[in-house]
């Protein structure tokens, strides 16, 4: 029962992206009111639970390695937290993208991808992660998770180009 509830719920936002071309650039607005990021800032909402930092982190990185070639590519990730300085995410994505072979920049450099994610929260235990890139390129995923302990992908939800 519990799984046809959240293939309903999959499809639904499945069709709702789809008729927002625009993507998660514009459906910011209807996921958080409290940020006014544009597609290439990092967000990640307050209440995101850090022990889930290095899941998300490791599905950033995988997805990136099909994508981008390791070895060849050079990345910039955008980090606009000045609260708490470098995001616990921003770091493991580094870390996992070093060990593949990646060059990561520390500052923007017109020969690097520019990567910039939104982790936010659709409902009481619905997570939802987009990822923009500068080459155009985006991926979004949806997770459920019933307690701050548990994080269980629902599988991707859409990628392609902006």
């Amino acid at each position: 029962m519990l799984s046809q509830i959240y293939d309903i719920i999959s499809v639904i936002l499945l069709i709702t992206l789809s008729f927002s071309y625009t993507g998660c650039a514009k459906m910011e607005n209807f996921f958080s009111s409290s940020s006014s990021a544009s597609p290439l800032e990092t967000y990640i909402a307050d209440d995101f639970p850090k022990n889930f930092n290095r899941q998300i982190s490791e599905d950033i990185a995988n997805r990136l390695a099909e994508g981008y070639p390791p070895g060849q590519t050079k990345l910039y990730l955008t980090v606009f937290l000045a609260r708490e300085g470098r995001s616990d995410v921003a770091q493991a994505v580094e870390d996992i993208l070093r060990t593949k072979g990646f060059t990561i920049l520390q500052k923007p450099n017109e020969d690097a991808v520019t990567i910039a994610w939104r982790i936010d929260k659709i409902d009481d235990r619905t997570w939802y992660l987009c990822v923009n890139l500068s080459s155009g390129y985006r991926f979004t995923k949806l997770y459920d998770s019933p307690d701050d302990n548990t994080l269980t992908s629902i599988g991707l939800l859409s990628q392609g180009m902006f």
